[in-house]
């Protein structure tokens, strides 16, 4: 009897398991968390609301009077719209082609940095300068770059005899290719700075190893960067 009292008296109720979980277990991480979730909400969370609500409206700023509640008719027009479906794909293919060759431009400079014996400062700075320029100014640069009638990039062409260049931005074909150099140039420096730091991180014993056993440049590449670097290259490619 008195053994079952003192076990009864040690077990808390309701109300001191729940501040125990409250302070210190994992509500006390919620409840640090609840004033940043307030403001996410208020600043994201309502907008995203109000986006949907009207989404089933229809809005004519030119004749307000006829504004009103049209139900699923919007996104049944987003289904048979093949101009929609035309924005997706180029969505697609520009949000690919931005990701692939910034990673793989990056991973490209940060092997090179991590070979350069002299100089590796200046290099990494070399790589840095894209992150350093507004993308105002990134967009007016290469706005006159691939000007058809005196741009860099058709004399560079004219030069090399490639050809007597293009109106790169007006174009429909040459235009997303246009943009998506323009694009991975200026984001490519974020994903430098994380392999980078990847590459740095990996032990040198693991290419001592790979060496002894005659494993040529792309076999330590393949078996022991790629390996060693896996979750940095993850978390790039998300972040881009």
């Amino acid at each position: 009897m008195i053994e079952s009292r003192s076990r009864r008296q040690a077990t808390p109720g309701r109300i001191g398991r729940g501040w125990i979980w409250l302070a210190d277990g994992p509500g006390f991480l919620l409840l640090m968390l609840f004033p940043s979730l307030i403001v996410l909400g208020m600043v994201i969370g309502l907008p995203i609301l109000r986006a949907i609500e009207m989404s089933f409206d229809t809005l004519n700023l030119r004749r307000p009077s006829n504004n009103g509640e049209i139900g699923l008719h919007n996104y049944m027009r987003l289904l048979t719209d093949q101009r929609v479906w035309s924005g997706l794909g180029l969505s697609a293919l520009y949000m690919m082609g931005s990701v692939a060759g910034s990673v793989g431009i990056a991973l490209g400079a940060a092997l090179l940095t991590r070979r350069v014996a002299r100089g590796q400062a200046l290099v990494r700075l070399t790589f840095l300068i894209p992150w350093t320029v507004p993308a105002v100014v990134t967009a007016l640069v290469w706005g006159v770059m691939y000007d058809g009638n005196f741009g860099v990039v058709n004399r560079i062409l004219d030069w090399a005899g490639l050809g007597p260049g293009a109106n790169w931005l007006i174009d429909r074909r040459t235009v997303i290719w246009a943009l998506l150099a323009a694009q991975v140039w200026n984001e490519f420096p974020m994903s430098f700075v994380f392999l980078l730091a990847g590459l740095m991180a990996i032990p040198n014993e693991f290419y001592e190893a790979a060496r002894i056993d005659r494993a040529g440049p792309w076999s330590q590449f393949r078996f022991v960067t790629l390996p060693q670097l896996r979750p940095v290259l993850a978390i790039t490619v998300v972040m881009s």
